[in-house]
């Protein structure tokens, strides 16, 4: 995911390690780096998954500002991990949503979001 301009170039560098699965050692990890492009010089070091989780949940709502054709909700959610809380986050102060359900095939749903969240049948969304 490289980027850049006069001023900066950026790249995004993950590791997956299978092996880390079920352990409380992420399988993904990964940093977003930032150089100054006359210099070369490292300039910050931001973390992977807060950059990716904040980003796709950003592009989320800037395609339901514009093609949504209500956008005070109902939301629903399908996931809750990274990505469901980011979007919770993006979407709760970037539209005027009421009503937010969540869906996940695991019990971390219940044990990571407000009971008020979690509903089973998200077929009513």
């Amino acid at each position: 995911m490289p980027a850049f301009d006069a001023d900066v170039a950026i790249t995004k560098l993950i590791t997956f390690t299978p092996a880390n699965t079920g352990t409380k050692t992420p399988t993904i990890q990964g940093d977003v780096v930032v150089f100054d492009v006359e210099t070369g010089t490292r300039r910050l070091v931001l973390d992977g998954p807060t950059v990716t989780a904040r980003r796709t949940a950003a592009v989320s709502l800037l395609a339901a500002k514009w093609l949504a054709p209500n956008t005070a909700g109902p939301l629903l959610i399908v996931g809750a991990g990274a990505q469901g809380h980011a979007h919770l986050e993006a979407f709760a102060q970037g539209l005027s949503i009421r009503e937010v359900l969540i869906h996940s095939r695991s019990k971390r749903a219940h044990t990571c979001w407000p009971p008020a969240h979690v509903k089973s049948d998200y077929r009513r969304a």
